[in-house]
């Protein structure tokens, strides 16, 4: 978790260096904040991710990829055609404010992380059920 925060800051302080060179009159703290605002849905991806990991080893890594690819067409073709607003937020992009331009989106924040701290909880109780032979 420290490695994802740690790379959403250096992100958030090299986009502001650019822009700052760049003549742009953006603030440090907005673009840290916008840095940080993906983190909760990866934390929600990385939840799944070790759940898939507990339940099915081999598939793991299609499960999670293909999670990940699956919420970011919804939101992508959702947009495109028009679909209904409660059918778009059915994936988590849709929950994420376009910080700086939009407000952080706290009450969704929480909800990403909470679900993404449940599934690696209940990844770790099917790892500590699992019989493990070497």
């Amino acid at each position: 978790m420290w490695l994802l925060g740690h790379g959403r800051l250096r992100t958030g302080l090299l986009t502001w260096a650019g822009a700052a060179a760049g003549g742009t009159s953006v603030r440090a703290g907005q673009m840290l904040e916008a840095g940080l605002n993906c983190l909760p849905a990866a934390l929600l991806f990385l939840g799944v991710a070790a759940l898939a990991y507990a339940v099915a080893p081999r598939a793991s890594a299609a499960i999670a990829y293909g999670f990940l690819v699956l919420t970011f067409l919804w939101q992508a073709v959702g947009a495109l055609v028009g679909a209904p607003g409660w059918l778009v937020g059915l994936t988590p992009f849709a929950h994420i404010g376009l910080v700086p331009a939009q407000p952080f989106q706290a009450a969704a924040a929480v909800v990403m992380i909470g679900i993404g701290v449940a599934a690696a909880a209940a990844g770790l109780a099917v790892f500590r059920r699992r019989d493990l032979i070497a």
